[in-house]
């Protein structure tokens, strides 16, 4: 994710109390990062004395937005783990989040797309994100979409499509269970499922029909971000 870290120091110049300002930037791959210091005090000016007083606390923000096309993503849960607690903040409209008071330390950032209940995009965590007083710490992330499992079921030689089957895609690893059925047409889709390593059923028996026989498909190779496509003919059952 080329991501940039920006560092902005600004302060008041002697010369008629200027407002100069430097920027520094410094590539660091996964985040993008923006510090403000303001004012520093010259010389015991009543204006200026004590103006570069820092927060005690700190911020993180950013944009949680899909990888393609580039959108931002509402109602992501995004949770910063540290030391002394979590604090748990909801992305709004375009995919913004903002967690302020932050004591300065180090911090887990947990997204987690599951928390109101859609699992149409992979979490992430991203560890080791320090923060010093004072500071907002802009941190953008991408999430790809779950795979999909989508086809035809038909039966016997006329190869017409089976409405009322049931497509069951069941995890290898976890043994977490997907369901879908087809539709008149013998079409199906089963979203928002995970990459893995899958076994799926397909089950005529689940609409009442016991004319065609079950198929049992293992190995089946479920990637992020992709529709795998399985169609099956199913053979009648014996008479």
């Amino acid at each position: 994710m080329g991501l940039v870290y920006f560092e902005r120091k600004s302060f008041f110049s002697l010369s008629g109390l200027k407002r100069v300002s430097k920027v520094k930037s410094v590539s660091v791959g996964v985040m993008l990062a923006t510090t403000t210091f303001l004012g520093l005090g010259f010389l015991g000016d009543g204006a200026y004395a004590g103006a570069s007083t820092l927060s005690s606390t700190a911020s993180i923000s950013g944009v949680v937005s899909e990888v393609s096309p580039v959108m931002g993503l509402a109602g992501i849960c995004v949770t910063a783990y540290g030391s002394a607690g979590s604090v748990t903040v909801p992305t709004e409209a375009q995919g913004v989040y903002d967690i302020t008071g932050l004591a300065p330390g180090t911090y887990t950032i947990v997204y987690n797309t599951s928390c109101q209940g859609d699992t149409s995009y992979l979490g992430t965590t991203i560890p080791n994100i320090t923060v010093q007083a004072g500071q907002n710490l802009t941190l953008n992330v991408s999430l790809i979409f779950n795979g999909e499992l989508a086809g035809n079921i038909a039966g016997g030689t006329a190869g017409n499509g089976l409405d009322g089957v049931c497509v069951i895609a069941i995890s290898d690893a976890s043994g977490q269970t997907f369901i879908a059925r087809t539709g008149l047409n013998g079409n199906y889709g089963v979203p928002n499922i995970g990459p893995g390593v899958y076994t799926i059923e397909i089950l005529p028996v689940c609409s009442g029909s016991m004319a065609y026989a079950p198929v049992v498909v293992s190995n089946v190779i479920l990637q992020s971000d992709q529709v795998t496509t399985l169609s099956e003919v199913l053979s009648p059952t014996a008479s």
